[in-house]
């Protein structure tokens, strides 16, 4: 078969672009997992030196979970042909944006034990934590999902 061509997947009967299929885009998801969760975890580990552990791991984890919340309400909207409903979708997506512009959960600089002659820069640890987390735990359910394809073409109502 040639490269453009398109075929029909066994698995869904949705056309697929060789020489993609499902089971290629379920492959990508679990990889594309897997290294968000390697590179939040590399994240959370630079919190052993500064003595703060179980603060990055809650301030780390609520993040993460609320960018894979983030991830599923875009993968509905992808999902939904309604008007009302992909609204109600991107509406609570804006939502998980509040805890990070509040700082939630809180966590501030007098809870990192620094090194003595440490930058300051070294106390912004959380201020970035959250935002990194929050991006990393988006992508995977948002390619697990989601709807990645044209619209189907429209019907002629006779």
């Amino acid at each position: 078969m040639d490269a453009g061509k398109i075929s029909f997947t066994e698995q869904s009967g949705t056309p697929a672009i060789w020489p993609f299929s499902l089971i290629d885009a379920r492959r990508a998801a679990l990889k594309i997992g897997l290294i968000c969760v390697m590179l939040s975890l590399l994240c959370w580990t630079a919190s052993v030196p500064l003595h703060c552990v179980e603060i990055a791991a809650l301030v780390g984890g609520f993040s993460y979970l609320n960018g894979t919340f983030f991830g599923i309400m875009l993968a509905l909207v992808t999902r939904s042909r309604r008007p009302v409903l992909i609204y109600l979708w991107l509406g609570l997506a804006a939502l998980s944006f509040y805890p990070l512009f509040i700082a939630w959960p809180p966590a501030d600089e007098l809870s990192i034990e620094a090194w003595r002659g440490a930058p300051p820069i070294v106390y912004n640890y959380f201020d970035a934590l959250r935002p990194l987390l929050f991006l990393l735990g988006m992508p995977p359910p948002f390619i697990a999902f989601g709807f990645h394809a044209p619209d189907p073409a429209p019907t002629e109502v006779k």
